[in-house]
């Protein structure tokens, strides 16, 4: 699972975009009531579901005692 997901929980935006392309963004899902909160949804779910320290640390366990028992 990626961090951001682009339309879903944000928005991906190419290596040359400057402020405008941002401000363009922003200003469009400010007018979309309905669209910011599914943001605000989608996002908050992608952290609980696996994009937080909880989850990083027991993925982080995992391999650690992967490499132990094998070392």
């Amino acid at each position: 699972m990626g961090i951001v997901r682009h339309g879903e929980t944000g928005f991906l935006l190419p290596p040359d975009a400057g402020g405008i392309d941002d401000a363009q963004i922003i200003y469009k899902i400010y007018q979309d009531e309905y669209r910011y909160q599914e943001l605000v949804c989608n996002s908050r779910k992608a952290y609980d579901e696996g994009l937080n320290w909880d989850n990083w640390g027991g993925k982080m366990a995992t391999v650690m005692a992967r490499h132990y028992a094998h070392g």
